[in-house]
């Protein structure tokens, strides 16, 4: 993947991580990237990946955690936040309220 292929790339997963996480999407990065970050190698292996938004929303949770359990409150209010609209969207799919 290019330098344009790439840029290209990031902006389709921030458009669908911002969708599909809100307002707790730059959060997440930036937890992510308090935590060490990711190498470059492995950023761009991710984001050639279809599900590059699922696997840096998942970085991202576990970096929103490791915050947490190390007395981040903003984290922990973002994780949980996170948390309550998954059991949401869950409840809604299996026809519940």
């Amino acid at each position: 993947m290019n330098d344009e292929q790439l840029a290209s790339r990031v902006e389709k997963v921030e458009a669908a991580g911002k969708a599909k996480y809100g307002d707790a999407w730059p959060q997440m990065l930036d937890a992510l990237g308090k935590r060490g970050g990711v190498d470059q190698a492995v950023l761009r292996n991710v984001l050639s990946q279809s599900n590059a938004v699922d696997l840096l929303g998942t970085a991202g949770k576990e970096a929103l955690i490791a915050a947490s359990d190390d007395g981040d409150h903003d984290a922990e209010r973002v994780y949980a936040g996170i948390r309550a609209a998954e059991r949401k969207a869950h409840r809604q799919a299996r026809g519940r309220s």
